[in-house]
């Protein structure tokens, strides 16, 4: 074509063929029968004419609901819809059924609507395609996929549709059910080789991701090999084999000396003996007949596999696919700075989509580090693929509010909303999906700059600026994300009136909750302002006298018997209700009814706190102003800096030894909840404040103006710096044209924003505007072992858990639909094994069937598996 017929073509219609899709309209309004058979080949998308696309919706609504489909029934529908006039009113549709004399020719139509679907489909990929090629300089392998997918889907389109109801199912499933019953409830997908393994698995199913995981010089490969020779022989399909690690020359060496029974080592060293020549023809006879793909590109990346699958599947059909190993597989997108366990995370989700897609079973090994080796017992489990947290660690419920331990969770099956971080480190709602105990494992206490603190395993995942890290990688300074501030819950129904949660704050600071209920205040008028509101809430009159004779303090006693009676008091009453009930000094917490309220309630709650045992203080040296809580609760203070993030208040948690006086002298520690930044001030003092005088007081030491404050640490990691002066660089600017200057300090999110602008970077844009705050950690403390539990959260594969952005289970465990592991004893007791060519195959996870040990024999010198007792359990070659 030159250049003259391609711009000619372009300029042309999209190919369409307006008088087909009116008979195929005008078919079904004369014939309502004609609905189920052009409903499976066209798709209201195929029609060219927006009018015509409209129409046929409204034809399927009517045939959904089993309405009848004729001219009437159709200008009511699109009537109802108000669209009736917009598509030519009743005498367009009484056109259409003017132009068919019968519905006979339907199907026929039908098709030539959807052949010009495709055509149109070909020419937008061909522009998808295009702009990719102007867009994607600095992503060559990713634009590649990309382009091979838009073609892929245009080939496919029309075969798979996004939903289909119960009923369009049912046939084919009775269908697959009558297929099984003749099998007499043998395997029904690919076999493995071994009739044991498919008794388990009934056959690696099409859709499924495998995972065979050991530690190294186990057989992962071998039986890798054994189980694709098995499948191709059975199926008499392509069966794709990705080594990584071997090349073609060794795989099929490998495939020899399982086939013909021959020492490996021997065929390396040339030692054959005369008479091993035969086994050798005829073990190349039968491999000459498996159609077995080997690829050996030792660099190929996920998307790599997924495009020579396509291709092998499109030519030549597809039964299954190994790959050895996954831990070498790259990622899809190269040259991207992320940690290594994201990549991992993206590539079984990418292999797990594919094996879907494609409907073939995907059986990936894995090797499992050195942590099964710590162990008395050396057998792998799942929890070596897991990442575990200690059963108090609490997650929020972004629906309610709460704070449920993940302990409790598990026990009670509890699944709720929790807070995840998207790509942007935006705070989103994503649900929980798996919770479960998964063992005992040592954990470690992590506590950053803020004074968070959470509790886990050393392999657990931690958010950075550079992607996912694994406890055991970090060390104290690194930085992790931490919410910034958490949006009301979404099902909030105030159950506390305002007064009465401001009345229990102050109780829960200045009040004895024990024996009686009483309230120590300053002046008369804290007294007054405590009695209208045990008045206005509970219809008490409380009792006012001096708490002690030489000091001005007040004593507010809300238990009159006279008016409730023993027993009676409906403010004793609810304190109990709450549990608060005699809860004195370091065992005082914030009721999990308090975390459910709208954010007007808590801060009325958190105002009658901070009135009684907080303070404003300013520096005589600077304006700098720092609010501060004191409680010897641990537990108070952690739940108050929560609550504090309802407000966008990032405060600190610290404890320090502190004389507390009385009769002996003692220490205990004393927990301080401060709030340092200017803007967190202003916002305590504008949403939540004091009462009275003292908030007059505080107001009247606060500057508002903007400045630097020396206890900011609200800063984006230093790890960023890297990353801008790389786009400065790329991008040939001066540090005067660019506005900043690499100094190894941390920037502002202000800054950040600025630079976005400049380098047009999405990266910065998103950590400058992000709903996250980065928390250097201050020690990573190992302490006992003990029950540990997980969770898995949809989508985004992350979570909110004591306030801290953390992942969840392991990337493999996770996306894998069976999960197995391979051991042999002998590996670690090689004089004392009774048995040294016993191995265990291990299924441990089976997402739609059992789970158990399988026991084969491993003969290391042919490389090959073969039953543990009976042989007529290995298919004969």
């Amino acid at each position: 074509m030159n250049v003259a017929s391609f711009v000619s073509s372009v300029d042309r219609l999209p190919p369409n063929n307006l008088e087909a899709e009116m008979a195929l309209l005008g078919s079904v309004l004369v014939d309502k029968e004609m609905m189920a058979t052009v409903s499976e080949i066209v798709q209201p998308g195929d029609f060219h004419a927006p009018l015509h696309e409209t129409i046929y919706l409204a034809l399927f609504a009517l045939y959904e609901r089993g309405e009848p489909l004729d001219k009437v029934a159709l200008a009511e529908e699109l009537k109802n819809r108000g669209l009736l006039d917009k598509v030519g009113g009743m005498a367009y549709l009484s056109s259409l059924m003017d132009t068919v004399p019968t519905a006979a020719s339907a199907e026929y139509y039908a098709k030539i609507v959807r052949e010009k679907s495709s055509l149109r489909g070909l020419i937008h990929a061909g522009t998808q395609i295009t702009q990719l090629g102007y867009e994607s300089e600095d992503d060559v392998p990713g634009a590649l996929d990309r382009a091979e997918q838009v073609v892929y889907d245009v080939g496919n389109r029309g075969q798979r549709n996004a939903f289909a109801t119960v009923p369009s199912l049912l046939l084919g499933v009775f269908q697959s059910l009558e297929r099984r019953h003749e099998q007499k409830g043998d395997r029904t997908g690919v076999t493995s080789g071994f009739r044991d393994i498919d008794d388990y698995t009934a056959g690696w199913q099409p859709g499924n991701l495998v995972i065979l995981a050991a530690r190294p010089a186990m057989g992962k490969t071998s039986l890798a090999l054994n189980m694709a020779v098995a499948a191709a022989k059975d199926e008499r399909k392509p069966v794709a084999v990705f080594s990584l690690e071997m090349t073609k020359q060794e795989l099929v060496e490998r495939l020899l000396s399982s086939e013909a029974r021959l020492d490996a080592s021997k065929l390396r060293r040339g030692a054959i003996a005369d008479r091993d020549w035969e086994k050798i023809g005829h073990a190349m006879g039968v491999l000459h007949e498996l159609p077995i793909y080997l690829d050996d590109a030792g660099a190929v990346t996920v998307t790599e596999i997924r495009s020579r699958l396509r291709r092998l599947k499109s030519g030549n059909g597809l039964a299954a696919v190994f790959i050895d190993y996954l831990q070498l597989v790259r990622p899809a997108t190269l040259g991207k700075v992320v940690n290594r366990n994201e990549e991992l995370s993206d590539i079984c989700r990418t292999l797990k989509a594919t094996a879907k897609d494609l409907e073939v079973p995907i059986i990936a090994l894995a090797q499992l580090n050195r942590a099964v080796e710590t162990r008395a017992d050396k057998r792998p489990m799942l929890s070596d693929l897991r990442d575990c947290l200690a059963g108090e660690a609490r997650v929020t419920n972004a629906d309610t509010g709460e704070r449920v331990p993940v302990r409790e969770i598990v026990e009670r099956g509890l699944r709720f909303n929790v807070w995840a971080v998207d790509d942007r480190f935006r705070l989103v709602r994503k649900p929980i999906t798996d919770v479960w105990v998964v063992g005992t494992k040592p954990i470690f206490r992590v506590t950053t700059k803020s004074g968070r603190v959470l509790r886990c395993t050393d392999g657990h995942r931690f958010l950075t600026a550079s992607g996912w890290s694994e406890l055991k990688d970090l060390e104290p300074g690194r930085c992790v994300a931490v919410p910034r501030r958490y949006e009301p819950p979404s099902s909030r129904a105030s159950r506390i009136p305002q007064d009465k949660a401001l009345l229990l704050g102050w109780l829960l600071g200045d009040g004895h909750l024990g024996g009686s209920a009483t309230l120590t205040v300053a002046t008369a008028e804290e007294a007054q302002l405590a009695s209208d509101l045990a008045m206005a809430e509970f219809g008490l009159r409380p009792i006012v006298k001096p708490e002690r004779p030489e000091t001005s303090a007040l004593r507010v006693d809300f238990t009159t018997g006279t008016m409730c009676g023993a027993g009676k008091n409906p403010l004793t009453t609810w304190l109990r209700s709450l549990g608060l009930w005699k809860t004195t000094g370091a065992r005082k917490f914030v009721p999990e009814v308090l975390l459910r309220e709208d954010d007007e309630t808590v801060a009325a709650f958190l105002r009658g706190l901070f009135h009684a045992d907080g303070s404003l203080t300013r520096s005589a040296t600077s304006s700098r102003v720092t609010v501060r809580l004191s409680t010897i609760s641990e537990l108070l203070a952690r739940d108050v800096q929560h609550l504090l993030l309802r407000f966008g208040i990032n405060a600190i948690v610290k404890a320090d030894m502190r004389n507390i006086g009385g009769y002996r002298s003692t220490t205990a520690a004393i927990w301080t909840v401060a709030i340092m930044q200017r803007d967190a001030v202003c916002a305590f003092m504008d949403r939540i404040g004091f009462l009275g005088i003292k908030h007059e007081r505080a107001a009247e030491k606060v500057i508002r103006r903007k400045e630097n404050d020396a206890g900011q640490f609200d800063r984006i990691p230093v790890e960023v710096n890297g990353h801008v002066r790389s786009l400065r660089l790329d991008r040939d600017l001066s540090h005067a044209s660019l506005g900043w200057r690499d100094q190894g300090k941390a920037m502002s999110r202000e800054t950040a924003v600025m630079l976005a602008d400049r380098l047009d970077d999405e990266l910065l844009i998103a950590l400058g505007t992000s709903d996250v705050l980065w928390d250097p950690i201050v020690a990573v403390e190992p302490q006992r072992e003990e029950t540990v539990y997980d969770l898995t959260v949809g989508d985004l594969h992350n979570f909110c858990v004591d306030d801290i952005v953390t992942h969840n289970s392991g990337a493999i465990e996770q996306e894998a639909d069976i999960v197995t592991f391979l051991y042999r004893d002998v590996y670690y007791n090689k004089e004392t094994s009774p048995e040294p060519d016993a191995t265990e195959l291990i299924i441990a996870k089976h997402r739609n069937g059992k789970v158990g040990t399988i026991r084969l024999r491993f003969q290391p010198e042919h490389t090959l598996f073969v039953p543990y007792g009976d042989e007529s359990h290995y298919p004969n070659p």
